[in-house]
């Protein structure tokens, strides 16, 4: 076996694949395919951010006269909740929509309430029954699905897709 060695921009070595090559400067061959075809082709940050300030300059165009031009989920961790605080920063003025499954930690609904009031915007919460969705994830668990918060995905999102039809919202902003 060939002396161990590490890529040194990735985690993968010579235990993940013993045929593995490496450059003269320690890059792996993966990341010399990955760089290959792909980093060397992603659009640079001027080109990424005119992208968006054309899509929210026609988000806010198609919600100018309604209430809100977009909708949001927001479960009250980081990623939903720094979105809400860029959509804000980008003028934008979103309907915030949560789905209480039951499983709200006190940290989260703070976090909810604080980014509400401090971002001056519009909360719709959707509270399960308690009873029916701990029998659906209880099922997704029971089956060994890879994933046991499908349940509380597939709600949130049809609860935002509801709400914008119901609203005349154009636009669902996410940040998976």
């Amino acid at each position: 076996m060939s002396q161990y060695q590490q890529c040194c921009e990735c985690i993968l070595d010579t235990t993940d694949d013993p045929k593995i090559q490496f450059t003269k400067k320690g890059v792996c061959n993966y990341c010399v395919s990955y760089s290959n075809q792909y980093k060397d082709n992603w659009p640079d940050k001027a080109s990424l951010d005119n992208k968006l300030q054309v899509q929210l300059s026609e988000i806010k165009l198609l919600g100018k006269s309604k209430p809100f031009d977009c909708i949001m989920g927001l479960s009250g961790g980081v990623d939903s909740s720094y979105l809400a605080l860029k959509a804000k920063e980008w003028g934008l003025r979103p309907l915030l929509v949560h789905f209480d499954n039951g499983w709200n930690t006190d940290i989260s609904v703070r976090n909810i309430k604080n980014a509400c009031n401090i971002l001056d915007v519009e909360l719709h919460t959707v509270v399960a029954d308690w009873e029916e969705f701990k029998d659906l994830q209880l099922s997704f668990l029971k089956a060994s699905t890879p994933d046991g918060e499908i349940p509380t995905d597939h709600a949130i999102n049809a609860l935002m897709f509801k709400e914008a039809s119901k609203r005349g919202i154009d636009y669902i902003i996410n940040g998976m």
